[in-house]
């Protein structure tokens, strides 16, 4: 039983944070505060809301709310934020009764499956019509 008690001691202190309180700013990386420029919240007190974000590195986004039969809040919103390539991850979401359910071509979904698999397609066609061909079927 003493072994028990003396192991489970050991594990819990081997576990603890080795510094302490303070954070380990050498490790980590400087991130510096990134500005808002846009900060719109409205909260009407009934279950009705909208807000709305927008930082200087491009993530943007903005939700409305309205009251549910069920007594919570049925949401529609959107978000965006930037990748590494440029481009811009857009994800479009409802939360209501029927729970959470999100929309974007980053999420893997039956709808852009079809759609990706059909793109070569779609771009043989687009190469014929610039080239004045027809296609055979």
């Amino acid at each position: 039983m003493q072994f028990l008690v003396a192991a489970a001691v050991l594990a819990m202190v081997a576990a603890a944070p080795q510094n302490g309180n303070q954070l380990d700013y050498q490790a980590r990386p400087y991130y510096r505060p990134l500005a808002t420029l846009r900060n719109h919240r409205q909260d009407l007190g009934d279950g009705n809301f909208n807000y709305e974000f927008l930082t200087e590195n491009g993530i943007h986004v903005r939700a409305q709310g309205t009251p549910g039969y069920r007594g919570q809040s049925n949401i529609n919103g959107f978000y965006s934020y930037p990748l590494t390539d440029g481009s811009y991850a857009e994800v479009r979401y409802v939360a209501d009764e029927l729970g959470y359910r999100a929309d974007s071509r980053l999420i893997p979904s039956r709808r852009y499956r079809l759609d990706r698999h059909l793109l070569p397609f779609r771009l043989a066609e687009a190469q014929r019509r610039l080239q004045g061909t027809r296609t055979a079927f």
